[in-house]
């Protein structure tokens, strides 16, 4: 997510590869407004739906399960509560960054291996859906 990248020193790219989009902007106008309770609100929300992504892989489900699906689309409901509208095609563009970016990619790693494939996946079987 570009939040991430911004959290994470990537500020001036972020802002040359999205700066014009709406959802870009929408973003910045949101976290202009948060208090630092809601920008922990938000990263929590984030985190836990993250965790329900985790949860089903470790419980064995195919990325393409109903249980996967609807773990992911909690990811996507959770950047639109709190960032900016994430439409589903949205969503899959954004999957495609998490395997094409390697930053993208090392942060899911980082929380569990293989977990770039399979929510980029679960993403996707969700719009396929």
């Amino acid at each position: 997510m570009a939040e991430h990248f911004a959290a994470d020193g990537y500020e001036q790219e972020t802002q040359t590869r999205y700066g014009a989009t709406a959802a870009y902007q929408e973003s910045q106008r949101r976290l202009a407004g948060f208090s630092p309770d809601q920008l922990g609100s938000a990263q929590e929300a984030q985190e836990t739906a993250l965790r329900g992504v985790i949860e089903v892989m470790e419980r064995g489900f195919p990325a393409t399960s109903l249980e996967a699906m609807v773990a992911a689309e909690r990811c996507r409901e959770a950047i639109s509560a709190w960032y900016f509208e994430c439409t589903p095609q949205m969503h899959e563009q954004l999957a495609a960054l998490y395997l094409s970016d390697e930053r993208f990619r090392g942060f899911y790693e980082s929380r569990k291996t293989g977990l770039a494939q399979y929510f980029h996946d679960a993403i996707v079987a969700r719009g396929a859906a």
